[in-house]
């Protein structure tokens, strides 16, 4: 061994006396503080908090408090023997409103200070709701309470919104309607906008992949529902659109199938009405000075195609109406005896149409009380049109016709105008501009006898 070594090392009993020295220099730690003293730190500390409102005073103050209690591992943190016991305080507190605010806003800066776990914050909730009914007997509003406490949660990132995909199940059928597992939804997504705004409280809907609305409402309307009801619609526009698109085609798909209905009867009892004996015999002739009246049954057969019509609840839809129009007109066309060349015969469709216009008249104008629809009775004249095209035009067919239909008095100036104008492009029946050359002669007759007499009452 060199002779510096020898030197260098300590002699034992020099070792001794420095670990003595050492020992009685170093201040023993301080006990950790009892249960009693946390507790009695922490009612300090709410109290302050409440008071003053002050967050980073007080995640100050319990870093503090922290390293004096020094919890044992396994046992509640700090954070959460405060959120257990603020919540409970504010509760009752006399001023609630802004002390369970104050209580809304720590939870996400002691999460952020690693003062309080997200498996903490779960837990204490999934507790509460447990047994959230029977808090409501004494405190109403406690539903709206913690929708607001789990929405500041979410809102601060401490739990994920996923949680309430299984949060209020157990509340489904609860007997407190504020506390039903849909009102709860509802109030705690609209707390969630409320606190973290729109926009974010979209991203964090979208972004919750374990979350579904619609299977927890019990489909996609009543999820609508839920949304709109608590007026957060906003948070999923896509199944807000979808549900108002399906809405609109079974509206639509019912609507059909109601007119087709509708039709169907009508059809039925027309045919049996036209194909009848005297179906397009001339009205008896009337006494001087008086109208010719149409038969009973003719008279029978419009209120009961008018009620019909009331009765479907499409009497004032436009649609339903023009495909009646364009139906029986197909029919008086189709059941008028014909001529010995085998043409329609103009002076028979007249006499029926005289004898049936309460019927035809039902259709294009439900409301005694209102002007004859124009829309409607024009598409018995693009009904006329599609018949002479298919009989290849007969000389004069359609221009005796229109005469018959305007001296029947079952179409209108107005109508006549909308068939004349109806761009051939807009209305699928064939041969517009050839029927149009047909009817010229009427068309030039209608205009002057318009212009002779004024605007018709039906205009």
């Amino acid at each position: 061994m060199s002779v510096s070594s020898s030197k260098s090392a300590p002699r034992p009993a020099e070792t001794s006396t420095s670990s003595a020295l050492a020992a009685r220099a170093a201040p023993a730690a301080p006990a950790p503080l009892s249960k009693e003293k946390v507790a009695a730190r922490l009612e300090t500390e709410l109290e302050e908090y409440f008071n003053l409102g002050q967050v980073e005073e007080l995640l100050l103050n319990l870093k503090e408090l922290r390293e004096k209690a020094r919890l044992p591992k396994g046992e509640p943190s700090l954070g959460f023997l405060f959120l257990k016991e603020g919540i409970a305080k504010a509760i009752e507190a006399k001023d609630a409103a802004r002390v369970r605010e104050c209580m809304a806003k720590s939870i996400g800066p002691l999460h952020r200070e690693k003062l309080l776990a997200p498996a903490e914050v779960r837990k204490y909730f999934t507790d509460m709701l447990e047994f959230i009914e029977d808090e409501a007997i004494d405190v109403p509003s406690i539903g709206a309470v913690f929708a607001n406490y789990i929405a500041a949660a979410i809102a601060d990132d401490v739990l994920p919104l996923g949680f309430l995909a299984t949060a209020f199940n157990h509340l489904a059928d609860s007997h407190v309607s504020t506390l039903k597992q849909s009102a709860m939804l509802g109030a705690t997504l609209a707390k969630l906008c409320e606190r973290a705004g729109a926009e974010r409280g979209r991203a964090l809907y979208a972004e919750a992949k374990d979350f579904d609305l619609a299977a927890l409402a019990g489909g996609s309307e009543a999820a609508v529902e839920l949304l709109e009801g608590a007026g957060v619609a906003a948070l999923d526009p896509a199944l807000t659109q979808q549900v108002t698109a399906d809405k609109e085609a079974a509206s639509l798909a019912a609507e059909v199938a109601t007119r087709e209905a509708l039709c169907a009867r009508v059809d039925t009892y027309v045919d049996e009405r036209l194909a009848s004996e005297g179906a397009f015999a001339a009205l008896d002739k009337p006494k001087e000075g008086e109208k010719p009246e149409a038969p009973a049954t003719a008279v029978a057969a419009g209120l009961w195609v008018g009620n019909e019509l009331v009765g479907s609840g499409l009497a004032n839809d436009l649609q339903t109406r023009k495909q009646l129009m364009r139906a029986m007109m197909r029919k008086m066309l189709t059941y008028a005896p014909r001529t010995a060349e085998g043409q329609p015969c103009p002076k028979t469709i007249e006499r029926g149409l005289k004898r049936w216009t309460s019927m035809i008249q039902v259709v294009s104008r439900p409301d005694s009380e209102q002007p004859l629809d124009a829309q409607a009775a024009a598409h018995a004249l693009f009904e006329v049109q599609g018949f002479c095209s298919e009989h290849g035009f007969p000389e004069g067919l359609l221009k005796k016709i229109y005469y018959a239909l305007y001296d029947a008095d079952v179409i209108n100036e107005s109508a006549f105008a909308i068939w004349k104008d109806t761009d051939p492009d807009a209305e699928p029946t064939p041969n517009k501009l050839k029927a149009l050359v047909q009817a010229n002669e009427f068309l030039t007759w209608l205009d002057s006898a318009t212009q002779e007499s004024g605007p018709s009452d039906d205009d």
